[in-house]
């Protein structure tokens, strides 16, 4: 599973940046009194999807580098 290392980063990535964006879009959304927009259900469900996305990529990663990456002793 090593092989597919790059695109899961990738994907990892992305999903940072349109975590990111989303979470900066709703705080916006609220400064400029539309509270209702940011708070609406479509928002919401993107960005628990969004999170569990990232969640999802951030554990195959952990699952997929050797352990030696992990040990103390050099």
């Amino acid at each position: 599973m090593l092989e597919y290392y790059p695109q899961i980063k990738l994907v990892h990535v992305m999903a940072v940046f349109a975590s990111g964006a989303l979470f900066l879009t709703r705080g916006l959304m609220v400064q400029t009194d539309r509270q209702v927009w940011a708070i609406s259900a479509m928002l919401r469900y993107l960005s628990y999807t969004i999170d569990t996305l990232l969640l999802a990529a951030a554990l195959m990663l952990l699952a997929i580098l050797p352990a030696a990456v992990y040990s103390m002793a050099g």
